[in-house]
């Protein structure tokens, strides 16, 4: 935690240097409504504010004329570090077309030209109540339409995109529960998706259907999960393992013999899963999500519960009976 602070004070220190190199009628104030906007894309596609609201924007403005161009590799290490993001929206806005290949291929991530000397009405009304007069020029537009940022460290771009878009999910009432998970009620699993049991038996998803699959995603070093595993074992696994339901531990990056440890310790006897990597943690959540985590499957292999950050004894009885319906 104390790590994490230290990383957002420095970002935050960052910023404000940022924004003091630009003067103060340049910048557009922090949360204040983003002036709305119709871009043409060089792909055919209209971005409109009013067309990405659920959505955060993340515009990088460049002059790509000059030979030594180094704006793309600004979006694209943002692109990368920040993909999984299905809530973002890339637009890199440009002097010209970027050339074929160099950004990547996705339907989040478009370019918008706006020449040097463009007499068009929305590109004209854009530059004026963006301020942009200057490049590089970056703004950050949040889900409910408000001004992140006007102006970004370019060598912490990437950096930046994150945090806000961390920012942007926790405050998202929409997400206050689910706002690091990558899946969503509803969502069919993988048939394919393996379950290699510690020194146990190997399933696949496709085994499994037919029966309802409580999934626990937890770790060692994880307290929450330590004070959770004792109730998944009586109340669950051990009142109803006989009925139907299967529950797996997803053991997150740790070796069979620290998750073997791990099981006696807390006491549970419910089969403990080698989560070598991350693989089947992170198909589920994203990359800075909180570790506990439990997920219930239908006998379709479809999602049809996933837990708040910690299952306090209201939620606990409310999946109890769900389960009771679906057995």
């Amino acid at each position: 935690m104390r790590k994490i602070f230290s990383t957002v004070i420095i970002l935050f220190t960052g910023m404000l240097a940022a924004q003091a190199q630009q003067p103060a009628n340049e910048l557009l104030p922090f949360r204040s409504a983003a002036p709305s906007f119709s871009l043409s894309s060089t792909n055919g596609k209209q971005i409109k504010l009013s067309d990405c609201k659920g959505k955060m924007i993340v515009f990088y403005c460049w002059d790509n004329q000059d030979k030594n161009d180094h704006g793309a590799d600004t979006i694209r290490q943002a692109w990368n570090a920040n993909q999984e993001d299905t809530a973002m929206i890339f637009v890199a806005v440009t002097r010209k077309p970027v050339a074929t290949g160099i950004l990547p291929k996705n339907s989040r991530v478009v370019n918008v030209v706006i020449p040097a000397n463009s007499t068009d009405a929305n590109i004209q009304q854009f530059i004026q109540h963006y301020k942009i007069s200057s490049l590089p020029r970056t703004i950050l537009i949040g889900r409910q339409g408000d001004i992140l940022a006007a102006s970004l460290p370019e060598g912490q771009f990437d950096a930046f995109v994150k945090m806000f878009s961390l920012v942007e999910d926790r405050s998202d009432a929409n997400h206050t529960t689910f706002w690091d998970y990558k899946v969503k009620v509803g969502d069919l699993i993988p048939g394919n998706m393996k379950l290699k049991v510690v020194d146990g038996k190997a399933y696949t998803m496709a085994d499994l259907r037919g029966q309802v699959v409580l999934m626990e995603f937890t770790a060692s070093w994880c307290g929450v999960c330590r004070e959770l595993m004792p109730h998944l074992e009586k109340e669950f696994w051990q009142a109803y393992k006989n009925k139907g339901l299967k529950v797996f531990g997803i053991d997150l990056k740790e070796t069979p013999a620290t998750i073997r440890k791990f099981a006696a310790t807390v006491g549970v006897t419910y089969p403990m899963v080698e989560d070598d990597g991350g693989k089947i943690f992170y198909h589920f959540a994203k990359e800075s999500a909180g570790v506990t985590k439990v997920v219930l499957l239908d006998k379709t292999g479809h999602i049809v519960y996933m837990s708040a950050q910690k299952m306090e004894a209201e939620e606990q009885a409310a999946l109890k009976a769900k389960i009771e319906s679906m057995l």
